[in-house]
């Protein structure tokens, strides 16, 4: 087919080499380094806190907030408090409990764990 013409591997090389450019390019903006050098692979990127302190004046250090001890963590409810505060749903898993050691129906069971719930 006349319309079907493949690229040759230079066209493809120069098209992968154009669009890296382009990408870099996005990234220096987005990253705010549109006029500057990009730093060298091996070496740390340069601090950027000396140029944000000298551009914004420093203000006066406010009054300390006044800190509270932390609050000691509630110790959670043992599991037999928790089991035994609802008595229909500590019956309903101790025939859960029963009817699985009895091997019984497993639809009978999955239908009582559903309203233990």
């Amino acid at each position: 087919m006349p319309g079907n013409e493949q690229p040759s591997m230079d066209q493809l090389q120069q098209e992968a080499a154009r669009r890296v450019q382009e990408m870099q390019a996005r990234a220096r903006r987005a990253a705010g380094l549109d006029g500057k050098k990009p730093p060298e692979p091996g070496k740390p990127p340069a601090p950027r806190e000396k140029e944000e302190k000298a551009a914004a004046p420093e203000a006066p250090p406010g009054p300390p907030a006044p800190s509270r001890p932390p609050e000691p963590p509630k110790p959670a409810p043992a599991v037999w408090d928790a089991l035994l505060q609802d008595r229909e749903r500590t019956m309903i898993l101790m025939l859960v409990l029963i009817l699985s050691a009895e091997k019984a129906d497993a639809g009978l069971i999955l239908a009582l764990m559903y309203l233990a719930q």
